[in-house]
Formats: structure tokens, sequence, C-alpha cells
């Protein structure tokens, strides 16, 4: 029988004290940039493209856009979608660096900016 308490055990974590601000300011990115802390913000504006991209997939026109956009059979932009997915809850967890994240934005906005033509 192995107890698993973490007692007496300091984890060294940066954001240990804070509570979990995810689901705390769904609209943060309407929020004057100076007043949100930078991973909140972050994450909203992740939430945002991920709702474009919801909305994209709702519609007939957005589907096929898609599945043009990321792979030729839809078995391909599956996967591609897959890896989107998984890389925009990566951004919800903040298990990312900056400037990758920043690149995958600008690419997230391309995809949206072409299918809405």
């Amino acid at each position: 029988m192995h107890s698993y308490s973490n007692q007496g055990k300091k984890k060294k974590s940066l954001f240990q004290n804070n509570p979990d601000t995810r689901n705390q300011f769904p609209e943060s990115a309407d929020i004057p940039h100076e007043v949100v802390p930078q991973c909140v913000r972050v994450t909203a504006y992740s939430k945002k493209v991920l709702k474009e991209l919801g909305k994209l997939v709702e519609s007939k026109k957005g589907r096929e856009a898609l599945v043009k956009l990321l792979g030729e059979t839809p078995k391909n932009a599956g996967n591609n979608l897959r890896l989107i997915v998984d890389m925009m809850l990566k951004v919800m967890e903040k298990q990312i660096q900056e400037p990758v994240l920043r690149a995958f934005e600008r690419v997230m906005e391309d995809i949206i900016a072409d299918i809405n033509k």
C-alpha cells in the first residue's frame, strides 16, 4: 500500500500560490493589455482562435476550405487538425514557449483569414 501524499515536499512552481485563472477571464481578450497578466491574455486569445475554428468547422464551406488548406485528403486534414487541437491544448495548459506560440497564432490567423475571404 503506497501513500502518494506530498506533505513535507516543497514543490517549486511558479504558479504554486496562484489560483487557476484559465476560466476566470473568458473575455479577457477585450481588456486592455496592461491590465491582464501575460499567461491569461495568451489563453484568452487562444480560446478566441478556437472559437473561430469551431465556427468554420460548423459551416460546409468552412469545412471544405479547412480540408483544402490542411491537406488534400480528409484523412490528412483530420491529422493536421488533430495536431492543431493538440497544440491549442498545450497552449491552454501553458506548456509552450512564447515564440512558438506566436508563430502558431499567426498560422491560425492566416488559416482563418484565408477561409473567411
